[in-house]
C-alpha cells in the first residue's frame, strides 16, 4: 500500500549567506569609485566631473561616495596612485615577456600604449587642473615625488639588468622623456619627432656640461696649486735655511702668524673652488 508523503516535514532552510569581510567591501567600493572617476574624467572633463557625477557612474548613493573619499581632492589622488599601480603592472607584464634590452629599444611604444589609455587621460587632466587648484596642487606634488623616485628606481633596475649605466643626469632625462611622450600623446603628431628633438637636446647638455668642465679645470688648478705653493716653499726654506724661518715657531708671535697664514689657504682654497664651480644645466 503506497503512503502519503508526509506534509509536516519541512524543506531544510537554505544556507546562509557569508558575509564578505569590511576589508574587502571598502576595496570594492573604492575599486568602484576610481573606474569611475577615471570614466568621468575621460568623457567630460575634471571641471565637470563631481562628486554626484562620480556616484551616480558608481552606482552608488552619495553618502558611500562621501565615506570613502569625503572631498574630490582625496578621490583625485587615489586615482593617480591606481593608475601608477596599473601603469606598473603593465610594465611588469612587458619585461616578463622580452629581454631587458628589447625591452629598452619598445620603451617608447609600451609607454605610448600605456599613456594612450582613457586612465592616463584622466591622469593628465588632473594634472592640468592642479595648476588653478593650490590644494590639488599641493596634494599632487607630494604623490608626484614619491611616484617619481619609485618609477626612476624601477627604471634604474631596468637598465642595469641591460648590462648599462645610467647617466650621472638619469632621473632628469627620465622626467623630460615622460612628459615630452605625455604632451605627445596630448597634442598628437609624430612620436619619433618629438624623441629626435629630445634626443638633440640631451647631447647639446652633454655637449654643453663636459664645455663647463673644461673651462673651469684650469680654474681648479690654480686654486689646488695657489694652496698647495706656500706649503711647498716653507717646507723648502725648513730644510735650506732652518734659522731662518724657525723664528714663526719658537715666537708667539710666530705661532699666530702661521695659525693665520694656514687659515688663509683653507679658506682660500674653499673661495677659489666656489668660483670655479659652475652648475651645468640638467
Amino acid at each position: 500500500m503506497d503512503t502519503l508523503p508526509d506534509m509536516d516535514k519541512q524543506p531544510p532552510p537554505p544556507p546562509k549567506r557569508q558575509r564578505r569581510p569590511q576589508a574587502e567591501r571598502t576595496a570594492e567600493t573604492r575599486a568602484k569609485l576610481i573606474e569611475a572617476a577615471i570614466a568621468c574624467i575621460h568623457r567630460t572633463g575634471y571641471g565637470e566631473t563631481t562628486i554626484t557625477t562620480v556616484a551616480q557612474e558608481a552606482g552608488l548613493s552619495r553618502g558611500a561616495m562621501t565615506h570613502q573619499f569625503p572631498a574630490k581632492t582625496d578621490l583625485m589622488i587615489a586615482v593617480l596612485r591606481a593608475v601608477y599601480e596599473q601603469d606598473s603592472e603593465h610594465y611588469d607584464r612587458s619585461v616578463a615577456a622580452m629581454s631587458p634590452i628589447e625591452w629598452l629599444r619598445s620603451l617608447p611604444t609600451t609607454m605610448w600604449e600605456v599613456i594612450s589609455r582613457p586612465s592616463a587621460i584622466a591622469v593628465m587632466e588632473i594634472m592640468l587642473a592642479a595648476r588653478s587648484d593650490p590644494e590639488l596642487a599641493a596634494r599632487l606634488r607630494e604623490a608626484q615625488q614619491k611616484i617619481d623616485v619609485e618609477a626612476h628606481q624601477w627604471v634604474l633596475e631596468r637598465i642595469q639588468a641591460a648590462g648599462m649605466q645610467d647617466r650621472p643626469d638619469g632621473e632628469a632625462v627620465h622626467r623630460l622623456f615622460v612628459a615630452a611622450v605625455m604632451v605627445q600623446s596630448r597634442t598628437g603628431g609624430k612620436l619619433t619627432e618629438v624623441l629626435e628633438r629630445l634626443s638633440e637636446t640631451i647631447r647639446e647638455s652633454s655637449a654643453l656640461r663636459g664645455e663647463v668642465r673644461s673651462l673651469s679645470a684650469q680654474g681648479r688648478l690654480t686654486g689646488t696649486i695657489l694652496t698647495v705653493l706656500p706649503v711647498f716653499i716653507a717646507l723648502a726654506m725648513m730644510y735650506t735655511n732652518p734659522t731662518y724661518i724657525g723664528l714663526l715657531f719658537s715666537d708667539p708671535r710666530g705661532n699666530h702668524l702661521v695659525w693665520a697664514a694656514a687659515a688663509c689657504l683653507v679658506a682660500g682654497h674653499f673661495v677659489i673652488r666656489r668660483i670655479v664651480d659652475i652648475k651645468a644645466p640638467q
